[in-house]
């Protein structure tokens, strides 16, 4: 018997036809180990106080249920919905809760795209087993599906061409001892889902897989991408920098992004648990440096002290840092010293890290820039090129 342990919607915002609009609405059910997500597009009636008043006309009723036969046909076909629903009850007829089907969704909408991706584990609609990925992006001005990744460019080889070279510097150069199969070059085009994060690409587990069987994937920050989406892209406005704002930055918390479990003073043992931090941990002079595999969170690490006196899952983070941000203006590779100066003005304190002391401290030889800010001291990183490395927020100005 099927047991529904999470409902989740996902509002797609597709084009208002009268007084309504259409909703994806994403419904998963888990038993624990198996689990699998069926998508349905459905009208949803706008709340607004005139909405009594305006009533659809015929032509306008058709247009809508033909938008919502086309969306849910669409879902079904790409995601093969009815198939995961048969093997789902088969894994509720066996014992010993063995895997038979496990789906984890990926979904981001707006009043413009949608873009749904599965993570998809165990035996698949054609009888294979292992782990593929499926995706659908649509525009929902249009209610077409936006193909590949080349239509989020208007430079889509050159696009493809800087995403390759992340992944031969990001990637490639830096896969630990988990991953089984690690073929990443060249970039699939064709199964990707985005969000306000950036772009991922998916692989399936024949070129890309861990040795616990899990297929990969790869995200790209927008900040990366940018120069190549231009006005027309159907990600034009979630490509878009953070405006520099230098109050914003004195008066934020301190985590990036969402991610407040990877923030300051939060239990280490918290961030361990929601995000698979790795047990090779690297150290610095003086503290534990924990980095996130995740690719979602490229570049970005944890710490604690050193010597701290209380267990390692119930230390507190004392430092965040990412090597990969754009900021609310700073952004790394990007941002000069002169301008971090002109947002934040001069510095309370410098400190300069030539080769062996940016060694010891797993930064690149340079300066740092401190400043401390309502919750935390930021220590603004730069190279040798006076250019912004490395952004990193702690609990005290170092020594």
């Amino acid at each position: 018997m099927m047991k529904k342990l999470a409902v989740w919607m996902l509002i797609l915002c597709l084009p208002a036809v009268g007084a309504a609009e259409i909703a994806v609405k994403g419904d998963a059910q888990n038993d624990g180990t198996n689990q699998i997500v069926r998508f349905t597009a459905e009208a949803v009636e706008e709340a607004d106080e005139k909405q009594d008043e305006a009533e659809m006309s015929e032509e306008e009723q058709l247009a809508q249920q033909t938008l919502l036969l086309k969306v849910n046909g669409m879902l079904d076909m790409r995601f093969s919905q009815s198939k995961a629903a048969e093997l789902y009850e088969r894994a509720q007829r066996q014992s010993g809760g063995q895997l038979v089907i496990r789906q984890i969704p990926h979904g981001y909408s707006d009043e413009k795209v949608a873009s749904l991706a599965l993570v998809w584990e165990g035996e698949h609609p054609d009888g294979s087993h292992g782990c593929k990925p499926y995706s659908l992006a649509l525009n929902l001005e249009t209610g077409d599906e936006i193909a590949t990744v080349d239509a989020l460019f208007g430079e889509p080889e050159a696009a493809v061409a800087a995403m390759e070279a992340i992944i031969e510097r990001d990637y490639l150069e830096d896969m630990n001892t988990y991953i089984e199969v690690a073929e990443l070059l060249p970039l699939p085009r064709d199964c990707f889902s985005f969000d306000e994060v950036g772009l991922t690409v998916y692989y399936g587990d024949e070129r890309y897989r861990t040795f616990d069987g899990q297929s990969g994937y790869v995200t790209f920050y927008w900040y990366e991408l940018a120069q190549y989406i231009g006005e027309e892209s159907p990600v034009y406005a979630l490509s878009r920098q953070q405006p520099a704002d230098a109050e914003t930055i004195r008066a934020a918390e301190g985590f990036f992004g969402e991610h407040r479990l990877l923030g300051l003073g939060e239990p280490l043992g918290k961030a361990m648990e929601a995000y698979g931090l790795t047990d090779e941990a690297d150290y610095t002079a003086n503290s534990i440096l924990y980095p996130l595999e995740l690719p979602e969170l490229r570049g970005c690490f944890v710490e604690i002290p050193k010597y701290a006196e209380t267990e390692t899952e119930d230390t507190p983070i004392s430092a965040v840092r990412h090597t990969r941000v754009s900021w609310h203006g700073l952004t790394t590779g990007t941002t000069t010293r002169e301008e971090i100066e002109a947002l934040l003005g001069e510095p309370e304190k410098t400190m300069v890290y030539d080769e062996d002391d940016a060694a010891d401290m797993m930064l690149e030889p340079g300066e740092s820039l401190l400043y401390t800010c309502s919750n935390f001291v930021l220590e603004a990183h730069l190279d040798e090129q006076q250019v912004l490395s490395c952004v990193i927020l702690r609990t005290e100005m170092p020594e």
